[in-house]
């Protein structure tokens, strides 16, 4: 009898966990509720229901946490302003709970009195295109990240926020994601059994303008050390952005360089040696440049044996490059390159930058802020 009973047991097991249903049958399930619940309002909720069904096949699963027991699933799903659980066995779906979040009217709110006329309009309006929300939970080591996302209807718009738990702490971090998508597991990383990396963008255009926004797990404790563009050779790297918008070159040829950030007290640290250290290499380069065009004088194109004039650079050609050698040489206190570079650009013998421009070019030179010493 005992055996029996265990073949029983162990058969009965086997069964529930072969039908325990998958995220693809749960979809089918979500779309044929909202199906049904939009045709119960008539004709005009056929029209309604076929749309809420192709919205759903495209959502779905990014707006439904699944919890698996092996035998039986828990889902929750967010689809605007409604909640929907359901429990999941035997490919068969159970529909604990479906809230509707009431929305408040300005006729109802007693409150909007004192606000000015039409704000309460604007947040309904704004609360009723963000009917894509997404939410899931991903592992990222011991951390688990959930990520909440708002979306515009065509997801061309979404707003996104994370929250790191580990053991009883919280850590939140926003905006977190894409201007365009919510957060995917793609985007989330586990480094150096230390960090957890969340994607971030910004949009504009910029010097790697994708980053991650970083925390560290140290000893117990979770602690936020900020954006940054990228992970470099151990290092937390962010673009230099202080002349990004300046009043000599394009916000595309702004001068910049990176910064490189080491984790000291749970403190993200300019490493000001090292960031020279590595903007050093560009630097020679672009000055040995520099100063070849300043001064044209007569090349040999060797593989055709034919002399030929090097063509006189315009001002405009030069102005971008002499801003950034000479802002990189202030911000790292090379004052013996940037007194040679300065000096070769005042007295160039095809006096190619007029005083008014070496004027605006101090100018901008002003408004760097030296590193730390360190």
């Amino acid at each position: 009898m005992k055996t029996a009973l265990f073949l029983a047991t162990l058969g009965f097991l086997g069964l529930l966990f072969v039908t325990n249903p998958t995220m693809d049958q749960y979809e089918q399930f979500v779309r044929q509720q909202l199906l049904t619940e939009a045709n119960a309002k008539g004709q005009v909720g056929q029209t309604l229901g076929t749309m809420c069904s192709g919205i759903a096949s495209h959502f779905v699963a990014d707006a439904t946490l699944r919890h698996d027991y092996f035998f039986v699933s828990i889902f929750e799903a967010e689809f605007g302003d409604q909640h929907m659980r359901a429990l999941g066995i035997l490919n068969h779906f159970i529909k604990l709970d479906s809230q509707t979040t009431q929305k408040s009217t300005p006729a109802d709110d007693k409150t909007t009195s004192n606000k000015p006329a039409g704000q309460p309009v604007a947040n309904a309006e704004k609360k009723k295109a963000d009917i894509n929300t997404v939410r899931h939970d991903f592992k990222a080591g011991p951390i688990t990240v959930s990520v909440r996302s708002k979306c515009s209807p065509l997801m061309e718009d979404c707003d996104s926020d994370a929250e790191l738990h580990y053991r009883s702490q919280i850590l939140k971090i926003a905006p977190v994601g894409w201007p365009t998508h919510p957060v995917t597991e793609n985007e989330i990383s586990w480094i150096e059994n230390r960090y957890v990396m969340i994607g971030h963008g910004r949009e504009g255009n910029c010097w790697d303008c994708s980053g991650v926004a970083v925390a560290e797990l140290d000893g117990e404790s979770l602690y936020y050390l900020g954006k940054f563009n990228r992970v470099e050779g151990g290092y937390l790297m962010k673009v230099y952005d202080e002349l990004e918008h300046n009043n000599l070159t394009s916000h595309a040829a702004a001068p910049g360089w990176g910064l490189y950030f080491k984790p000291v007290n749970h403190e993200a640290v300019l490493d000001v040696k090292h960031t020279c250290q590595i903007a050093k290499e560009d630097f020679d380069k672009d000055k040995k440049e520099f100063l070849s065009v300043l001064s044209p004088q007569k090349s040999v194109a060797w593989m055709t044996g034919k002399v030929q004039d090097t063509p006189v650079p315009t001002s405009d050609q030069i102005v971008t490059p002499l801003l950034r050698t000479l802002s990189l040489a202030r911000y790292c206190s090379w004052q013996d390159e940037y007194l040679e570079i300065l000096t070769a650009a005042k007295s160039s013998q095809n006096k190619l930058l007029p005083w008014k421009t070496l004027e605006a070019i101090s100018t901008e030179l002003s408004k760097i802020n030296p590193p730390p010493v360190q």
